[in-house]
This record gives C-alpha cells, sequence and structure tokens, in this order.
C-alpha cells in the first residue's frame, strides 16, 4: 500500500489520469489533497493550480470540496462524494455512483449510473447499464442503455 499528501492553498482542479481498478473520492474541509492506492505504484504531482493523480490499481483520494474533479479513465468503479466543484467524467468501465456533487458532465459509463443530490444539472452522454437519479437541482440530460429511474 503505499500513500501520499499534497498541502493545497486556494482553488485546485483535480485531474484523475488513469485508475487500473476502483476509483473513491471524497471531499472534505481539509487544504489537502491525500491519495492512497492498494498497490505499490501513485502517481499524485501538482502544476500550478492542477494536480495530477493515477495508479495501475485502486484509487482513493481525499480532497478540498470546492476542486473541480476531471477524470479521464478509471477501469472498474467510481464513487463520488461530498464535491461542490464540477464534476467531468470521460470514461468509467463499470459502475459510477455520486452522492452530494455538484454540476456533472460524464461521458461513458460503462455500468448503471446512481446519482443523488447533483446541484448544477447533470449531462450523460453514454450509460451501458441502469440509471437511478434523485434530488437533481438543474437541467438533465442522459442516454441509458437500460431502465430509468427518476426520483
Amino acid at each position: 500500500m503505499k500513500q501520499e499528501r499534497l498541502i493545497v492553498s486556494g482553488f485546485i482542479n483535480m485531474r484523475v489520469e488513469s485508475v487500473g481498478g476502483d476509483l473513491q473520492v471524497v471531499g472534505w474541509e481539509r487544504m489537502e489533497v491525500q491519495a492512497r492506492t492498494d498497490g505499490d505504484v501513485l502517481t499524485l504531482a501538482a502544476e500550478e493550480q492542477t494536480i495530477r493523480a493515477g495508479c495501475p490499481g485502486d484509487l482513493i483520494l481525499y480532497l478540498p470540496r470546492e476542486a473541480n474533479l476531471q477524470i479521464m479513465s478509471v477501469a472498474g468503479d467510481a464513487d463520488l462524494r461530498a464535491l461542490t466543484g464540477s464534476v467531468q467524467v470521460q470514461s468509467v468501465g463499470g459502475d459510477l455512483q455520486m452522492r452530494n456533487v455538484g454540476a456533472v458532465d460524464a461521458g461513458n459509463v460503462g455500468g448503471d449510473l446512481s446519482v443523488r443530490s447533483c446541484v448544477g444539472g447533470l449531462s450523460a452522454r453514454s450509460v451501458g447499464g441502469d440509471a437511478s437519479l434523485r434530488d437533481i437541482h438543474g437541467a438533465v440530460m442522459i442516454v441509458a442503455g437500460a431502465d430509468l429511474y427518476f426520483r
């Protein structure tokens, strides 16, 4: 298991390049980014106001709640919680679950999509499985491959 952390100041953009396993991202009140993986390889680097992370295994990230999050590629499932900044997702191979997030723009989700409490709207261009949406405050655009549950 490998763990790293970066102290940050001000507003940041978090970019998750590639995760070979599952991804978990949790927003917190600290002005630091903490990354942990189950393997021995972990990338966590800062370039001005952008922090980049990635690993070949599972990745757990804690970051300031207000940060904008961009996820390029996750091979497994992704679980995102307590993030008030914008969330952009290019590709998640498995299920994508989000709770208490800001505006979401998702590209390809291979499995199911579950969103509870999204402020700022939701766009999901391709969901391979079921989609369950609850408490979305904003416009919704979604293409689901199976059932759509909307509350």
